[in-house]
């Protein structure tokens, strides 16, 4: 996936991804109130990705799980929040994580009710979920 080429290339060269993320952001009106959690995956991850910009204090630092279809692999994310841009700190490939629950989104979540807690909790609930 070209997302994860563009990570991994961000996190060898400590760049920020602000402006890379506007391509991969909102691109209607609709997708304001869509709840995250009937998007895919994928979609819902970059507009996750792209609130951190927008939200995240300095110095946040998160791991997101962005499984990619067409490679049947599931990627484990470190990103870190720096004067209000998004550093890739890593990406990883996890194997372990095929078939597993990623995040598990309350259905009234959406990009304008998201929130640095929501991001964590859809994680811990997952991987509650999975054992």
């Amino acid at each position: 996936m070209e997302l994860i080429r563009i990570l991994k290339e961000r996190s060898r060269a400590n760049c920020s991804m602000r402006k890379m993320l506007r391509r991969y952001g909102i691109n209607d009106d609709a997708e304001i109130t869509q709840p995250l959690a009937e998007m895919q995956p994928g979609k819902a991850m970059r507009i996750a990705v792209n609130w951190l910009t927008v939200n995240a204090k300095n110095g946040y630092e998160i791991e997101l799980l962005m499984p990619v279809p067409e490679e049947q692999m599931v990627y484990v994310i470190g990103l870190s929040s720096r004067c209000r841009s998004i550093y890739v700190r890593y990406v990883h490939a996890a194997p372990g994580l095929i078939g597993k629950m990623l995040h598990q989104r309350d259905l009234q979540v959406n990009y304008q009710t998201l929130t640095l807690e929501e991001i964590q909790s859809s994680v811990y609930c997952a991987e509650a979920a999975n054992l």
